[in-house]
């Protein structure tokens, strides 16, 4: 039995639980059971975890304390992988899960822990560094990477489509996460509005915990493109295919993109994303924006035109990504897993 701890909110997001949906999808792949464990969980995501032929179970204890970890080990049997992603959980509650004969792997982002005593650390960033990990047990192993990026079976299923690159971008994806609390898709919404050389057709994403779905159905009622807003996607894949281009936040989707070559323009929204949207940029593979840059509108609407009207930019930026990410990562994870020593296969 693989356990997963993860909790979603509306001010975290959903990422921390749909990353580990592929980790799930890639253990039961391999014939192993699954349980997700939360504290907190939006009702959206919840379902997806039914739909998904998952078992759930809500756990009464404020997150990443020592009654969360006790309530854990509760539900495992010794020897037992538990997968723990989130920044709430410290050395602490590694330590406790490792004294309950546990074997574990942390998810993590940018080194958030003082030391790391569990089994496995992954960070699957482009640029993620081991001097981050410094402060660790000697036993602890580092998946470090995009290598290890964690993609869902319904990204998988486009390893071999060819990601098409035309004349001019019309077909334009936002996504800004799963809620999206300050409300930045409104802000792009309002300054895509000013484009007007191009007719464009615009995809919002929001979750189901967006708590601001009739400013944005306001918004795309009244902009001069044709605006079509989608809450709690199950295709993912199929809206970033459809896409010319994206207009993103720099969170774990961008992994997703880039094994899709979709090329993009990547914003910050929170600190935990700053080095992935620095990385991106850095490499070729997306082109980072500030969100300042969309309070001056024009400097955002001045570096989206010159990506629509530029196939052979787009065109290297979707080369650029692919070469980041070849979809085998979940896997990779779980082998190593499968393959610890003392580990429950």
């Amino acid at each position: 039995m693989l356990l997963i701890r993860a909790d979603a909110t509306v001010r975290m997001g959903t990422g921390h639980v749909m990353r580990c949906l592929a980790l799930a999808q890639a253990w039961r792949e391999l014939n192993g059971d699954v349980l997700f464990v939360a504290a907190q969980i939006t009702p959206g995501l919840q379902s997806r975890l039914n739909e998904e032929g998952f078992a759930f179970r809500l756990i009464h204890a404020e997150a990443g304390t020592e009654q969360d970890a006790d309530a854990l080990t509760v539900l495992a049997s010794p020897g037992s992988w538990v997968v723990v992603d989130g920044y709430q959980f410290t050395e602490t509650y590694q330590v406790q899960l490792k004294q309950a004969g546990l074997s574990v792997l942390f998810v993590d982002d940018y080194g958030h822990c003082v030391r790391y005593v569990a089994d496995l650390v992954l960070n699957q960033n482009l640029g993620a560094s081991e001097v981050w990990y410094s402060a660790r047990a000697e036993s602890t192993r580092l998946l470090l990477g995009p290598g290890y990026a964690l993609l869902r079976e319904e990204f998988l299923r486009w390893a071999f489509a060819e990601r098409m690159i035309s004349e001019q971008a019309k077909n334009i994806l936002i996504t800004l996460g799963g809620s999206d609390p300050d409300n930045v898709s409104l802000s792009i919404l309002k300054a895509i509005d000013q484009i007007r050389a191009s007719e464009l057709t615009l995809r919002l994403i929001v979750g189901g915990s967006n708590p601001h779905g009739q400013l944005l159905s306001d918004a795309a009622e009244h902009s001069p493109h044709q605006v079509e807003i989608l809450q709690n996607v199950t295709d993912m894949a199929e809206q970033m295919m459809w896409a010319d281009l994206a207009v993103c936040a720099g969170g774990s989707s961008n992994w997703e993109m880039s094994f899709l070559g979709l090329p993009r323009m990547v914003c910050v929204l929170a600190e935990n994303q700053r080095r992935i949207a620095d990385e991106l940029h850095r490499s070729g593979a997306a082109v980072r924006f500030c969100l300042t840059d969309l309070c001056a509108t024009s400097e955002f609407i001045d570096q989206l035109c010159s990506l629509i009207q530029s196939p052979e930019k787009r065109r290297l930026l979707s080369e650029k990504s692919q070469q980041l990410v070849d979809g085998q990562g979940a896997k990779r994870v779980c082998d190593m897993m499968r393959n610890w020593p003392g580990g429950v296969r």
